[in-house]
This record gives C-alpha cells, sequence and structure tokens, in this order.
C-alpha cells in the first residue's frame, strides 16, 4: 500500500537538520507524526510545498535543494497530482 502526503511548510525550521522532513517544526510536527502513523500500514510519500523551496520530498536535502517560484510549485503539485495520483492508496493533502 502507497500514501501520499502532501502538505505546505512551516516558517519555524531548524538549520541543523538535513532532511526537508526534518528541517521544518512548528505546526510542521503535526504533518511529521501523520506521516509516521501512516508509515505503520503503507510506504509514505511526504511532499511539502514551501514558499522559498516550492515543491520538496520530505527526504530531499536541504542543502541541496534550489529555489523556485510559486508559480513553478504551484505547476509540480498540479504535475503530481494529475501524473501519480493512480499509484497512492491514500492521499492526504494539508494546506490553509
Amino acid at each position: 500500500m502507497n500514501s501520499l502526503v502532501l502538505a505546505e511548510s512551516s516558517n519555524t525550521v531548524n538549520d541543523q537538520k538535513k532532511t526537508a522532513r526534518e528541517y521544518y517544526q512548528g505546526q510542521f510536527v503535526k504533518v511529521e507524526n501523520l506521516s509516521q502513523s501512516l508509515s505503520e500500514y503503507s510506504d509514505v510519500d511526504l511532499h511539502i510545498v514551501s514558499d522559498h523551496f516550492g515543491l520538496i520530498k520530505g527526504s530531499d536535502s536541504i542543502a541541496d535543494a534550489s529555489t523556485q517560484t510559486r508559480e513553478q510549485a504551484i505547476s509540480d503539485v498540479s504535475r503530481l497530482l494529475k501524473t501519480q495520483v493512480d499509484d497512492y492508496d491514500i492521499i492526504v493533502i494539508l494546506m490553509t
């Protein structure tokens, strides 16, 4: 079983962390907890929509991430949902 968690980033960050899922803190901790809970039942792909990095995978290195415009991030999210939605049994989208 495969799950997709798509969430927006948090303004609170920990610069000492290496991956995107560890980098974002604050309200994002709830997203991380949900991803961990889902991982007991399925393989989880976490994707984060960031104002700075655009669409980034939770496992991606922050140091290697490039910046994207908001328009590029929206385009990437749209492409992800259009082309890969059939790959997932569970899809969770968390946006404010």
